[in-house]
């Protein structure tokens, strides 16, 4: 009898493990946050408790669930934040039992993404210069329309032709793409135009090579200068590294790596005469523009080979123990700082315009202010700049026998 009853326990309690039994289907998309809401229903009765945990990995994260009635239940799953395949795992408490299902693969960010990669590239060819558009977007990604100037393009041909028909300038690109959940977004990309050459900000950079020292935690009082000099390498390697676009916005605590970049050949350059106080920008062999500078007096412009390894958006002035910040009167670096190789010395912009065309400096290169923010859009950290006082010493600095890295 015993036995029976045994056998008897272990069949129904077979019986209740094989009828156990979870359905999800995905109930509604808040595109604006990127959310999905699932419904959970059980044909299990008397459920005491639900719990949903979304796992990559060895991460495993509990979701929310709210009980909406009776065997009915919700929770979200946040795709903002997802990276690769993520499982869901299910457990069901009832009368002291527990009860779980796993869900393999249940959500994959690669369905989800929404990158995009926008540039704008000069080219030379053999009729001279020319542009690529490069356009780059996940797959379930497509591209609805580009605005610019209030005008709407369906293509990048078509964007193609309109850049060509515009005079030089800034210009605002504002790409509108939709994803496959039916959520609009859009990407800006801001390009200048001097006659046939178009780029996108930063776009022509020499090829690097990254050497990786350590981390660093940045401390109170610390600067990108402070933390260069104390691991002797440069504060534009430190940028360059860690992609940073606000060198004075570091924070105490934030991680940054540090290291040292090799750069190669440049193909922007840029050429400083001292003999007429004029600075040409080159793309390979041509010549695309030609600005007018303000260069240190006597000999206090050191003619050799350099690169741009630093550079910053209203600069600060580091008199002794002070800091004079940008917009002062006193601070007469302008709206932009292009640190050269030798730390020193320079090319940025001016509050005395007055003064641009003379030799008047104490050894670094003065622009206006419109035309050294132009030029930093242009260049990155590596291009290189030649300075010279006459054809000679321009050649003998080409065939590299000055160099001032």
């Amino acid at each position: 009898m015993k036995k029976k009853l045994l056998l008897l326990s272990i069949l129904l309690l077979m019986i209740n493990i094989f009828s156990f039994d979870i359905g999800i289907e995905e109930n509604r998309y808040f595109p604006n946050k990127k959310i999905k809401e699932y419904i959970l229903t059980s044909s299990i009765e008397g459920i005491d408790e639900v719990k949903v945990y979304l796992m990559n990995n060895a991460l495993r994260e509990e979701l929310e669930v709210k009980e909406n009635f009776k065997g009915n239940y919700s929770f979200r799953i946040s795709l903002n934040n997802l990276v690769g395949k993520n499982n869901l795992l299910v457990k069901v408490y009832y009368d002291d039992k527990e009860f779980s299902k796993f869900y393999p693969n249940f959500v994959d960010s690669k369905s989800y993404k929404t990158e995009t990669e926008i540039k704008i590239i000069p080219l030379k060819s053999e009729e001279g210069l020319d542009f690529l558009i490069d356009v780059n977007y996940s797959e379930n990604v497509s591209l609805k329309q580009i605005e610019v100037n209030n005008k709407y393009l369906s293509t990048i041909s078509d964007l193609r032709e309109y850049i060509k028909s515009l005079e030089n300038g800034s210009y605002n690109l504002d790409f509108q793409f939709e994803d496959n959940t039916n959520s609009k977004f859009s990407r800006s990309v801001e390009i200048l135009k001097i006659d046939d050459f178009v780029m996108s900000n930063n776009s022509i950079k020499p090829q690097e090579k990254i050497q990786e020292i350590k981390y660093y935690v940045v401390k109170k009082g610390d600067s990108i200068y402070k933390i260069a000099k104390e691991y002797g390498v440069t504060p534009g390697d430190i940028l360059n590294i860690n992609d940073l676009k606000e060198p004075s916005k570091i924070y105490v605590g934030q991680v940054l790596k540090i290291g040292k970049v090799d750069y190669g050949q440049s193909v922007l350059r840029l050429e400083i005469d001292l003999s007429n106080n004029f600075l040409y920008l080159y793309y390979d062999d041509l010549l695309i523009k030609k600005y007018l500078v303000a260069v240190g007096r006597s000999d206090s412009t050191p003619p050799g080979y350099y690169r741009i390894y630093y550079k910053e958006k209203e600069p600060p002035l580091y008199w002794g123990d002070e800091i004079i910040y940008s917009g002062s009167i006193i601070n007469g670096i302008g709206s932009r700082w292009l640190q050269l190789s030798q730390p020193q010395y320079g090319i940025h912009g001016t509050t005395k315009p007055w003064e641009i065309g003379k030799m008047i400096s104490h050894g670094c290169i003065r622009m206006f202010n419109f035309n050294v923010e132009e030029l930093d859009f242009i260049t990155s950290l590596g291009t290189e700049v030649y300075v010279f006082r006459d054809k000679q010493e321009k050649a003998m600095l080409k065939n590299g026998e000055s160099k001032n890295e």
